[in-house]
């Protein structure tokens, strides 16, 4: 009916119109600090955006000094928990959920907070 390379063309633009109405997962990297003012503790940015089946990356450290400067990084709902401190550590997690979870500090809570946004 259609020569080879209609079909070709055929099934392309299908394939496309299918891949516009779909997200594609991205990878989101975000390097976040612990920082203090006026005596609260909190992780910058405080709050993170991504999207659902991001592959999220964040590259955390403190900015603090002395004993203050080791502390929890937890994501419970991404089973994330890591202990932080003055130097660089990756942390890697897929958002595979929707919705405003809490990010804490596993060692001292309940200070240093910030949220991560899962949009749908």
């Amino acid at each position: 009916m259609y020569p080879w390379g209609m079909k070709k063309l055929l099934l392309v633009s299908l394939f496309s119109v299918v891949l516009a109405g779909q997200t594609l997962a991205a990878e989101r990297a975000f390097r976040i600090y612990t920082v203090e003012i006026n005596g609260t503790k909190f992780w910058l940015p405080s709050t993170l955006v991504v999207k659902k089946g991001d592959k999220v990356k964040l590259e955390a450290q403190t900015r603090l000094e002395g004993q203050a400067s080791v502390h929890g990084l937890t994501v419970p709902d991404f089973n994330v928990r890591e202990v932080i401190d003055n130097k660089s550590k990756a942390v890697e997690f897929v958002a595979d959920k929707a919705g405003i979870f809490p990010i804490t500090c596993h060692m001292h809570p309940p200070h240093v907070g910030s949220q991560l946004v899962v949009l749908e």
